[in-house]
């Protein structure tokens, strides 16, 4: 199961331009809102409707506090491009969480190759967990066979 996610999570970090849909569009809102996930807790989320994209689309980071940065810097009517993954999963409310860039009169408010640093960490982390799990139970067990 480690090994999976951290699959996942590697091939999420190589997320290149070319795997990304592109989209330039008036922000017609932008708001916060708590999404649940699998487990049932709640986690603040910023979302973004952008006129003419049917799905709306969002930013998950850590604490709540990051989000004032974006709130302050885009307000309804202002023009975004946005890089998000098309094919990512979506919350239970229909959110695609799955931003890597967003550019607002030619500044780059969130940056890809962030995202990616961050995602191959954990990456990396759950595939040493994985092999933590994987090894600990044989070496144990060979330790108990010598007794």
């Amino acid at each position: 199961m480690w090994f999976a996610f951290g699959t996942l999570k590697l091939i999420r970090s190589n997320m290149d331009f070319n795997d990304l849909k592109m989209y330039t569009g008036q922000v017609e809102r932008i708001w916060t809102d708590i999404s649940k996930n699998v487990k049932g807790r709640a986690s603040d989320i910023l979302l973004f409707k952008i006129q003419g994209l049917e799905q709306e689309v969002g930013i998950y980071h850590s604490t709540k506090a990051h989000y004032d940065f974006y709130l302050e810097r885009i307000h309804p009517t202002d023009k975004v491009a946005i890089y998000f993954d098309e094919q990512g999963g979506k919350t239970f409310e229909g959110y695609n969480l799955h931003v890597y860039r967003l550019e607002k009169d030619g500044q780059i408010l969130l940056d890809k190759e962030r995202i990616n640093k961050t995602d191959r960490k954990v990456g990396l982390v759950l595939y040493g967990v994985g092999l933590l799990f994987s090894i600990a139970p044989i070496w144990f067990y060979r330790k108990k066979m010598r007794k």
